[in-house]
């Protein structure tokens, strides 16, 4: 056949084909973060999935954060796994909160803590929000250091994470155990927030809903 026939069969083919199926699994990852936005979490699973299979480590991210909500574990467990394996921070941390929260089965919290200190070690500021949280309070595996603790809340919140930001907020504002107020301090964090986040001047005084432990 000739070249002109073989490109035939192929334009033909391509107009039969679903749209998204000669995508790169770069295009599928961002079709899916468009139909994520749009509530439409089924046509995002399917983009996601797809970029997922193909290698995409961003891919195996979001469909993992997907299945992890909808209490698919062991499958969401799997995706994280292979990202973190990829070296993906994003997943190195999502595997580690699953293991510490007993989502991946009893007595994984030490397992899920490497994970976690991992995803510090690469200055990741989720991971150093998360672990800065977590050190505020004694655990059976885990001590507490307030100490340590300010130090990856202020690295997370210099690194331009607002929620670590607003941590360090009511921490100053509140004072905790080990830790004395300073509203010195706590004015000079919520200059730092955006102009959205000084509402109601950061929620100062309370928990927010859905903070993470």
């Amino acid at each position: 056949m000739r070249i002109t026939g073989w490109i035939g069969v192929w334009l033909v083919l391509g107009a039969l084909l679903p749209a998204g199926v000669w995508a790169a699994p770069e295009e599928d990852y961002k079709e899916g973060l468009h139909a994520q936005k749009g509530n439409d979490l089924q046509a995002a699973m399917v983009m996601f999935r797809r970029g997922a299979e193909a290698g995409h480590v961003l891919s195996m991210v979001a469909l993992a954060v997907i299945l992890d909500r909808a209490e698919e574990n062991e499958e969401a467990g799997k995706w994280y796994r292979k990202a973190a394996d990829a070296g993906e921070p994003s997943g190195i941390l999502g595997l580690g909160v699953m293991q510490v929260t007993g989502e991946l089965g009893k007595g994984r919290e030490p397992e899920g803590l490497a994970w976690i200190e991992k995803a510090v070690a690469m200055k990741h500021p989720p991971a150093m929000l998360l672990l800065g949280k977590m050190l505020l309070e004694s655990k059976s595996w885990l001590p507490a250091d307030p100490g340590r603790a300010l130090s990856l809340l202020q690295g997370a919140a210099e690194a331009g994470d607002v929620a670590a930001i607003k941590e360090l907020v009511l921490i100053y504002r509140n004072g905790i155990e080990g830790v004395a107020k300073d509203l010195a301090l706590a004015q000079s964090w919520e200059a730092k927030l955006p102009r959205s986040d000084k509402k109601g001047k950061t929620g100062a005084g309370k928990k927010e809903k859905g903070s993470q432990p």
